[in-house]
């Protein structure tokens, strides 16, 4: 799972959320919001570097959070 914030960014939320799905196809639970001055991104992805590279082309990125998923399996 990656979050990060995007500062003073050249697109709108609406725009990077397209770039990110062209980009990233195989990506789930991708969400941004924010306004004409802040973004907030949400994606978990494998390629997170990738995400990230789409978020920087976009503005100053910062607060960024990345944290590993684990999947568990129940078995009964």
């Amino acid at each position: 799972m990656l979050e990060f914030v995007v500062t003073h960014p050249a697109a709108t939320a609406c725009a990077l959320r397209q770039q990110l799905r062209k980009s990233l196809p195989w990506a789930h639970e991708l969400l941004v919001v924010g306004d004409e001055d802040v973004l907030k991104v949400h994606v978990r992805t494998g390629r997170p570097d990738l995400a990230l590279g789409i978020g920087l082309e976009c503005g100053a990125v910062d607060d960024i959070v990345l944290r590993a998923e684990t999947r568990s399996v129940l078995v009964a």
